[in-house]
């Protein structure tokens, strides 16, 4: 028995929440957001951000929300005289949208996920700032009339909104220009000395799936490679797992008792550090390579990055493209000799 809803197979009550909340959170397909990426690099304060994913989450703090949790009896809109307090209903179809909304471009209606997404997908990333600023104070206005007994005053609101706009767009996007070069590829680090790296990768093809590994000194000096097919289906990570067992039977029938391995798949290497139970359809594999490194000695399996992991690639892909195919001791093959100093 195995639970789907995780890689290792391992049921959590986080995943039967998630799996009966993503069955009643928007059902209509046209009310999803799917803007998330764009929200967390939003250049506004993160008490902001939280409040607009709990927005996006469905657990705003509204009446109609407090209500269905028996916290909250009786009691609707506090600005108008609706008998429900939604967020649909707050932010956009009480009376007030009308004063908030008529210096805004975006087409709004009376769905807030459909505002937000079309903010977010705004080309005017000042635009998209006005709307969550108008949104926070419009929620703080709400709580200023639940706790202190304060009337919203929409001149006061906007004229906040504005200036709120313009200073978290001059302190949150300062440098950004700067901070959005593309960051420079990462590089592979050299092994503590007396000790071996080997870099390891996989290739599926149509028909078949095989493996490349190169082994280096903590000088960067070449050792030996070896790539060889494999007899299994198409499943990356049924693949990356075995290529991992094979890699370390290798290492362990050529005698390498010190060594870091390093492949890219990060699932993989996760599950191979873990102390949790894995009854995943790799777990078995899994635990072959445990008892493999056991056998040898001193192994250290580290992920790493798929750039840095290039020369592995590149010999694992060429057993599709060439002949190249075997082992090789001190001079390395012809298709990788450009890459192994790097």
């Amino acid at each position: 028995m195995r639970w789907q809803g995780d890689i290792r197979g391992i049921y959590t009550a986080r995943h039967g929440y998630r799996l009966l909340t993503s069955a009643s959170i928007h059902t209509d397909p046209q009310l999803h957001f799917v803007e998330w990426q764009k929200l967390w690099k939003l250049p506004v304060p993160l008490k902001v951000k939280n409040f607009l994913w709990r927005c996006m989450r469905n657990i705003l703090q509204v009446r109609e929300m407090l209500k269905a949790r028996h916290v909250w009896e009786r009691g609707g809109c506090l600005f108008c005289l609706s008998n429900m307090e939604t967020m649909d209903h707050l932010f956009c179809s009480c009376p007030i949208k009308a004063q908030v909304w008529h210096d805004f471009t975006i087409l709004h209606n009376d769905s807030l996920v459909l505002l937000l997404n079309g903010a977010l997908c705004s080309p005017s990333v000042k635009g998209a700032i006005h709307v969550a600023a108008k949104l926070w104070l419009l929620w703080n206005a709400r709580n200023d009339v639940v706790w202190k007994g304060k009337l919203l005053r929409i001149t006061d609101l906007l004229s906040q909104a504005a200036w709120l706009s313009d200073l978290w767009f001059s302190t949150y996007t300062r440098g950004v220009a700067d901070t959005d070069v593309a960051p420079t590829a990462a590089s592979w680090t050299p092994s503590p000395p007396h000790r071996l790296k080997c870099n390891v990768d996989a290739a599926v093809f149509e028909d078949s799936a095989g493996f490349g590994l190169v082994v280096k000194d903590h000088a960067r000096v070449f050792v030996s490679a070896y790539n060889a097919r494999l007899g299994c289906g198409r499943d990356l990570y049924l693949v990356e797992a075995m290529v991992v067992r094979e890699a370390l039977s290798w290492l362990m029938s050529n005698g390498y008792t010190d060594f870091i391995l390093e492949p890219d798949s990060l699932n993989f290497c996760s599950s191979f550090n873990s102390c949790l139970l894995d009854l995943s359809y790799v777990g078995l594999l899994v635990e072959q390579c445990h008892c493999i490194a056991n056998d040898i000695g001193n192994v250290f399996v580290h992920h790493v990055r798929r750039s840095v992991n290039r020369v592995a690639h590149v010999l694992a892909w060429a057993i599709g493209s060439s002949s190249v195919l075997g082992s090789w001791v001190s001079v390395p093959p012809t298709c990788i000799a450009h890459l192994v100093s790097y």
